[in-house]
């Protein structure tokens, strides 16, 4: 290897290995001091002496920065009339004080078919589920972030009636600083943490995403549950013991549904009743055929399961499927 190849290589991994820093690198935290001080060295004769500068000293400004970015789908099935309904947005705080940030909404966008009402905010309480009696118990206004922390916020309004299938309404979230907004790398002198300055980033110090919600007047409720009859006349989970599975599927609305289907494996330490599926009690054939809908397989569709294919539903409707297993 000659000298220039290896000049060459070791400023590659040099400015690989900087660009990981900078990659890792976190904010100085707001407020926080940022010293220096030079030195000179020289000798005289046979003396050598150092003496230092004056410390140069600053401190660093708060940073106000923030981002708003859609957890949910780009839209959110719902019902009308439909209360509560709820889409998921993460605020994030990516400046490097703790920030306060105000939290509003618009269901007023245009470009779509109706407004929703009684707009409020939640935060998540980290399951990521709607649960308005958990997520914090209150609806929020604004949410206070540490540097580089994040929240999750859902926003929850309600769906009027009488809306047309496939209408869409549009809403956003949008997060703002306590102290404002204002072009990027201007500055509110002493409004930042501890008293520091603070300057507003690349967001401005606000951020806004948009979700929507669209109507289909269509709901489903699936129920399961199981009888038992054993070797000896009773109910008794034994070995040898058969049970029926009962699955229930009900839709409302007036919406219309295509390729609904249904299954369930059967379970660990049971083995399944060869010809035992029915739908509403008329007996479907084990195999993938060309049976009308609803057709039903065995281990086919759903490998170790049962799948039935009920085709398309609309309205007020319900279908029973029913299966046996014996327990090993």
């Amino acid at each position: 290897m000659n000298l220039r190849t290896f000049r060459a290589l070791a400023l590659t991994a040099a400015a690989l290995a900087w660009s990981g820093l900078a990659a890792a690198a976190v904010h100085a935290p707001a407020n926080s001091s940022i010293s220096n001080t030079a030195s000179v060295t020289f000798t005289v004769g046979t003396s050598t002496t150092s003496q230092d500068s004056n410390t140069d000293t600053f401190t660093v400004d708060e940073l106000a920065d923030i981002d708003v970015t859609r957890q949910s789908a780009a839209t959110v099935t719902t019902l009308s009339p439909a209360t509560a309904q709820s889409i998921l947005f993460r605020v994030t705080n990516l400046g490097n004080g703790s920030e306060q940030y105000l939290l509003t909404g618009n269901t007023t966008l245009g470009a779509d078919q109706f407004d929703t009402a009684n707009l409020v905010f939640y935060v998540d309480d980290g399951d990521g589920l709607f649960e308005p009696g958990t997520d914090d118990g209150l609806a929020v206004t604004s949410v206070t972030l540490a540097s580089q922390s994040f929240d999750d916020v859902w926003l929850v309004s309600d769906v009027p009636a009488s809306r047309a299938d496939a209408d869409l309404a549009n809403v956003n979230l949008t997060a703002t600083s306590s102290h404002g907004s204002g072009v990027a790398g201007s500055e509110l002198a002493g409004q930042g943490d501890g008293g520091s300055g603070l300057v507003f980033g690349t967001s401005g110090g606000t951020d806004t995403d948009v979700g929507a919600y669209q109507v289909s007047n269509l709901s489903f409720t699936i129920t399961k549950s199981s009888s038992i009859a054993d070797p000896f006349g009773g109910s008794q989970a034994v070995p040898g013991a058969t049970i029926t599975y009962t699955i229930v599927v009900t839709t409302a609305g007036t919406a219309a549904a295509t390729s609904v289907g249904v299954q369930d494996d059967v379970p660990t330490n049971t083995t399944y009743v060869a010809g035992s599926i029915r739908v509403n009690a008329v007996v479907k054939t084990d195999v993938a055929d060309a049976e009308a809908a609803p057709a039903c397989d065995y281990d086919d569709t759903n490998a170790g399961g049962i799948h039935c294919l009920l085709g398309s539903l609309s309205g007020s409707t319900s279908n029973t499927v029913t299966f046996q297993v014996t327990i090993n």
